[in-house]
């Protein structure tokens, strides 16, 4: 069953900070996690290793290590009852994961996000938090590029609190007519569970539940967006709120001619990695929207992320700021192993 990342910030919290790091070389089937000694070190979260002198930078492809992470957190008392979620939006380049000395997953799959429902691991109080972070593993190439290859925690990590009946997934589809459909996904929903829908506009007024009137239609010069407010209701009770930016906007093709609302366009892009100097690939907000402001006086109006998908504030501020999107998926120099059966699950 999935789960909608959360947008109400009363039920998330961040676990950015100050972490333990041990850096070893080389990568072994043990997945114990060393006794905290003076051995370890600190290191933000966001942060690549290379950033802090945990390891050397390297280009193309990593060399093998294995990083041990440690930290604490609690869980808000107004969250009791709820199913508390850990989201990680992207670890370089596989993980294990434990809370409170039992392991609670794993991933394989560096730019792409992952959520894991805790609940059945906390305890009362403070919380231990443990990871076991490799390098290299079955189909780890599919996240190397021409491009630096850092190691480590490097977008943000988010507790989540969310009920047992949830929203897991939700999909808006406009029309330029003014119309709105939302496809929705709810996990243990009954026949007492109902769903209500707002659309508002960009001064936050209600415009309509499932149709708008005359709406702005959304172009890279005229980036107008509305916001949907959706509601998970069981027996009369909000369990969730969501809101969700979105634009009217229909893309076609015509022949070779590539038409946003009818109205033929011009890409005049650029190439983009998210790699700072300083930074590696922990990229800020402040840094993206600078980016994009210069981009938008260079009368730049779309952006192709290689060779991996951006963190997920990135694209609210492409719609925002009104940027065509290519959005790569990582395949990397694993292209070799694409239709190799037993890379499937890395693939997913």
């Amino acid at each position: 069953q999935g789960i909608l990342p959360v947008t109400d910030p009363a039920m998330k919290k961040s676990l950015n900070g100050e972490w333990s790091l041990k850096v070893i070389e080389g990568i072994t089937d043990d997945t114990t996690i060393p006794v905290l000694d003076d051995s370890w070190g600190r290191i933000p979260v966001p942060g690549c290793w290379e950033g802090y002198g945990f390891c050397k930078p390297r280009y193309d492809s990593p060399n093998p290590l294995t990083g041990y992470y440690r930290t604490t957190f609690t869980v808000p008392q107004e969250w009791r009852g709820q199913r508390i979620v850990l989201r990680f939006d992207g670890v370089l380049y596989g993980y294990d994961l434990w809370i409170n000395g039992r392991q609670a997953g794993s991933w394989r799959s560096g730019y792409n996000t992952a959520l894991f429902d805790i609940t059945d691991y906390l305890k009362a109080g403070t919380q231990e938090l443990a990871m076991r972070a490799i390098s290299q593993f079955p189909g780890s190439d599919f996240d190397y590029n021409d491009d630096w290859a850092p190691n480590g925690i490097f977008r943000d990590v988010t507790l989540m609190a969310v009920p047992k009946t949830h929203l897991s997934d939700l999909t808006i589809r406009t029309k330029n007519t003014g119309e709105v459909n939302v496809d929705i996904e709810i996990s243990n929903a009954n026949k007492q569970t109902s769903v209500t829908h707002e659309i508002l506009d960009a001064q936050g007024r209600v415009v309509g539940s499932n149709k708008v009137e005359s709406p702005h239609l959304w172009t890279a010069e005229t980036p107008y967006l509305y916001t949907l407010r959706t509601k998970l209701i069981q027996k009369g009770k909000t369990l969730q709120t969501f809101e969700h930016k979105f634009g009217f906007r229909e893309l076609t093709i015509d022949g070779i001619v590539i038409k946003l609302n009818g109205q033929p366009i011009k890409f005049r892009g650029v190439t983009s990695h998210a790699t700072d100097p300083k930074t590696v690939k922990v990229i800020s907000d402040e840094l993206t929207l600078k980016d994009m402001q210069l981009m938008k006086e260079a009368s730049v109006n779309y952006i192709r992320t290689s060779h991996y998908p951006r963190e997920p504030r990135f694209y609210e501020l492409a719609d925002s700021l009104g940027f065509y999107i290519i959005d790569e998926v990582p395949f990397g120099y694993g292209d070799k192993n694409l239709y190799k059966e037993e890379f499937y699950p890395v693939l997913q």
